[in-house]
């Protein structure tokens, strides 16, 4: 069975929004493919809820356990080149070019906190380190369920938002370019404005395109004046205690609507800091959660065939989801690796899945002192990203290309 975030995803994921999203690891030498593999057939047996495919039902779909774990594959273009609609497909993927080890999941299977879970126990076992079993029921668990409190209403809903127009890349084509720089001196940037990271580095993003969008509108009569939302993933299990591995997230909705004259970043940051705390009380991420639950146990959902399932539910994410984005950010924070694995790791990057409605979307991670942005693009031009990183460089950064 699909927890409750997972079972919208497959009725939106085509070969240009995939849903797979990526961790890339880089060993100090280069990977033993052999080896590997034999960790992933080593894990089998303990993470078998990982190593699982894409089956329909009549109505909806389900999770099937592969024959086999994944086989390890050449890279190529990050988070693209499979379809999980394919029988078959592994829903996560394990991709190696020299050093580099791509470990790309899909989110109708789990999110970032259970990817890293994932990784984790693969470089172990691949290091022959000693790690924690993923056993036990909790790992398992529809979390949204179990935190689900009757009665309580939906969130309000998210007017549609502007988009960052201009042509799109090809469907096999996926656009990553990560940027390093010093995660204490960025912290510390934040705190002096009583921000917190996240909230500071969503602010520059609504800064960069409140900017690049009045670019485009100076001397354009008609202007398109919908808000700008940037769509920040928060885990629940920070405020609902819970250990599953499966899909638990909530989303953060940072807005900001039209306004003349543009409003200075400093103004920004403080529109982002009071909604981001409202949105994060336990309250209001319940009320999430209530919203997810009903998608899951509509008695109509459970009955119709998927022909008809499909469309309502795609209707369904572009009402109550991604309708209402401009770009997406979303932050792991600090990762820590044990001892033994940690020694022979360089690098870790994050990179969020395509997505040909927001265009360019942005993933965030520190690891041994680096605050590292990786961002994705369908989009043909790169304007957003090179703003980015200038407005990064403006606040007194040093920032180099990875």
């Amino acid at each position: 069975m699909l927890d409750t975030a997972g079972q919208i995803m497959p009725a939106v994921t085509d070969h240009h929004n995939t849903s797979y999203f990526r961790l890339t690891v880089e060993l100090n030498d280069p990977i033993d493919r052999a080896q590997l593999q034999r960790a992933l057939d080593q894990l089998a047996p303990r993470w078998s809820r990982f190593f699982v495919s894409l089956t329909t039902k009549w109505s909806g779909w389900t999770l099937q356990p592969l024959p086999h774990p994944p086989r390890v594959e050449d890279d190529g273009v990050p988070c693209k080149g499979a379809d999980i609609h394919v029988p078959g497909t592994p829903l996560v993927r394990f991709r190696v070019h020299g050093a580099i080890l791509g470990l790309e999941v899909s989110h109708v299977m789990t999110d970032g906190f259970g990817a890293l879970a994932l990784l984790k126990a693969v470089l172990a076992e691949y290091q022959g380190a000693s790690h924690p079993a993923e056993g036990g029921t909790e790992t398992a668990t529809d979390a949204y369920q179990q935190h689900y409190r009757a009665g309580l209403p939906w969130p309000e809903p998210t007017p549609p938002a502007w988009r960052i127009p201009g042509e799109r890349i090809p469907g096999s084509e996926y656009r990553s370019q990560a940027f390093r720089l010093p995660a204490q001196a960025v912290l510390e940037r934040a705190r002096s404005l009583g921000l917190s990271l996240t909230e500071y580095l969503a602010s520059l993003h609504l800064s960069v395109l409140q900017e690049y969008r009045t670019s485009l509108s100076l001397g354009v009569p008609s202007a398109d004046h919908r808000p700008l939302t940037v769509m920040i993933p928060a885990d629940l299990r920070r405020v609902f205690a819970s250990g599953s591995l499966a899909n638990f997230s909530g989303v953060l909705l940072p807005t900001l609507t039209w306004s003349e004259p543009s409003l200075s970043f400093e103004q920004i940051a403080g529109e982002v800091r009071c909604q981001l705390r409202h949105q994060r009380t336990p309250d209001q991420l319940a009320r999430q959660i209530t919203r997810n639950v009903w998608g899951t146990n509509f008695l109509l959902f459970r009955l119709l065939p998927r022909g008809l399932l499909t469309p309502l539910l795609r209707v369904f994410y572009r009402v109550f989801g991604e309708g209402g984005i401009t770009s997406h950010l979303s932050n792991l924070g600090p990762v820590e690796f044990p001892p033994p694995v940690a020694a022979g790791v360089r690098s870790l990057a994050f990179l969020p899945g395509a997505s040909t409605q927001t265009g360019t979307n942005i993933g965030v991670v520190s690891y041994q002192g680096q605050l590292v942005l990786c961002f994705g693009s369908v989009l043909a031009r790169s304007e957003i990203e090179s703003s980015f990183v200038q407005k990064l460089k403006g606040e007194g950064f040093v920032v180099v290309p990875v």
